[in-house]
């Protein structure tokens, strides 16, 4: 960078609640000087952040009680389901952060071979057509799914740049299987996941 391109370098302020960020503009600063005369860069005399963001104060007044946030209960119980069908619940949880596993999607997929025990090679992602059954856990890491189909399934969930699939507990890494019979409202209770 010449010095020339130096002194035509401005800051322009993008305040987004409080934060300010510097940008480059192309317009001529009015000190400017040729690239050949070696000058030092004059002490701003002003602060560089001449306004403030009207996203700093809130423009319209709110009521202490639209404010209240209430917490999400996640119930112990799965919906009763249609009949033949199953509903299930339980809760997305990563063993290596020690924490629920919030707004992921999660799929069901059916289990393999002539006994229905096997989980799939691949993971890819849900496809209908497989029987693959989708959804995505909710701000506490709450899952719930209604009227599945009843079967055997693996539990896959999104994790970064992968699938992974839930496993039997926080101290046996096998994969879990999930059986599920007709009618049945099935609580999983805690999916263990070596989630990142």
């Amino acid at each position: 960078m010449t010095k020339g391109s130096i002194a035509r370098f401005l800051l322009c302020v993008l305040a987004v609640e409080g934060v300010a960020v510097a940008c480059s503009s192309a317009t001529p600063s009015p000190t400017s000087t040729p690239a050949s005369t070696p000058t030092s860069a004059p002490a701003p005399t002003e602060s560089p952040f001449p306004f403030q963001s009207p996203l700093i104060e809130p423009t319209v007044e709110t009521q202490p009680s639209d404010m209240t946030i209430s917490p999400v209960e996640i119930p112990t119980e799965a919906p009763t389901p249609h009949a033949g069908k199953v509903s299930l619940t339980g809760v997305l949880y990563s063993l290596s952060g020690h924490a629920p596993i919030p707004e992921t999607i999660f799929y069901l997929t059916p289990a393999l071979g002539e006994a229905k025990q096997d989980p799939p090679s691949v993971f890819v992602g849900p496809r209908e057509e497989q029987g693959d059954i989708q959804g995505m856990s909710d701000t506490q890491g709450g899952v719930f799914l209604d009227n599945v189909p009843p079967g055997n399934y693996y539990l896959a969930v999104w994790a970064p740049y992968n699938w992974i699939l839930a496993v039997e507990s926080a101290t046996n890494p096998t994969p879990r299987l999930i059986v599920l019979q007709p009618n049945q409202r099935e609580n999983l209770e805690t999916v263990y996941l070596a989630w990142p």
